[in-house]
């Protein structure tokens, strides 16, 4: 059943429009794990009443880092490096483009939440929690409109709280294009559709931060 239901969110992925021709770098066999990962963390949070929401943010890596994410043999359980990797995420698409040259749409999992300060950050596998907020401000493009400015960012404990679903350039977003903007808004907001028809009951769920 739910290798059934892993399927058929693949084949929805693949179906909202324009997705499918940017997915060259996804492989179908990688894209399955990786869903079928995320699914048993969600199933994971259910049963411990965590939050099951799924909402959809940016990270930026590097090649090399993806690479390694979505090769099936290196993400397998058992596998300590991958599975202690945090991953941080950004509702911003301007914000943490210095991270890489790869920039990925991400659909995640809460679970439990807290704010947490710079002093804490050395010693966050102590906290009993799934997901640390923290805010700095940096510096952010003036060249286009986007309010309300966010500088929130969002450390995942673990690598199956995130599934990424499509694939940009980071200079993309460097040249403060509004074209640029308004392409990966377009998508982000495609696949936030998609996640709240799939894992939010049609419920919507706006990208924000607590």
């Amino acid at each position: 059943k739910e290798l059934s239901s892993v399927c058929t969110f693949v084949k929805q992925l693949m179906s909202v429009p324009g997705i499918q021709r940017h997915q060259d770098q996804f492989p179908e066999n990688s894209l399955i794990l990786q869903t079928h990962r995320f699914f048993e963390h969600r199933k994971q949070f259910r049963s411990q009443e965590k939050s099951t929401n799924v909402t959809v943010v940016f990270h930026y890596t590097t090649k090399e880092h993806l690479h390694r994410w979505l090769t099936p043999s290196k993400c397998l359980p058992g596998d300590t490096e991958y599975e202690t990797q945090r991953i941080t995420c950004t509702v911003n698409p301007y914000h943490l483009t210095s991270k890489g040259d790869i920039g990925l749409i991400m659909a995640v999992l809460k679970g439990t939440i807290s704010r947490v300060g710079k002093k804490d950050m050395t010693n966050l596998h102590s906290f009993p929690i799934d997901t640390a907020i923290r805010n700095r401000e940096l510096y952010d493009c003036t060249k286009v409109d986007l309010q309300p400015l966010y500088h929130d960012e969002m450390i995942f404990q673990a690598p199956t709280q995130c599934l990424p679903l499509f694939q940009f350039p980071t200079r993309s977003m460097l040249q403060c294009s509004e074209f640029a903007l308004g392409f990966v808004l377009k998508y982000q907001q495609d696949l936030q559709t998609l996640m709240d028809k799939f894992f939010n009951n049609g419920c919507s769920y706006q990208l924000e931060s607590p």
